[in-house]
């Protein structure tokens, strides 16, 4: 079993498509972003078995976005956000796929 420790923030450009690109070796990858407009978020990279991945999307003051988890993802169905609200998504990795654990949608800012 690799070694693995700490948290990592992953750097997040909005656009149609997101790529979390994960780091190797960290126990625990947190993505935060403002969501620019209806956007696939997809892994790159293969997870290690028990690799936790938060995400915290904000949504702007015009839309809620629809937030779609692409490749690398198991989970139930898209994020639809709220406008002014931000969404969380909580999942763990196993068998180099993110399975959803919990989400919040509607969070104060």
């Amino acid at each position: 079993m690799a070694d693995m420790g700490g948290v990592q923030s992953l750097s997040v450009t909005p656009s149609a498509t997101v790529t979390l690109t994960l780091a190797a070796g960290v126990r625990h990858q947190l993505a935060a972003w403002t969501a620019a407009e209806a956007e696939t978020v997809n892994i790159s990279g293969t997870p290690l078995d028990g690799v936790t991945l938060t995400l915290v999307i904000t949504n702007d003051v015009s839309l809620g976005r629809i937030i779609t988890l692409g490749t690398g993802f198991s989970a139930n169905g898209t994020i639809i956000g709220i406008t002014s609200k931000r969404s969380t998504w909580s999942g763990v990795a196993a068998g180099g796929t993110f399975y959803e654990l919990s989400r919040v949608v509607g969070v104060l800012i």
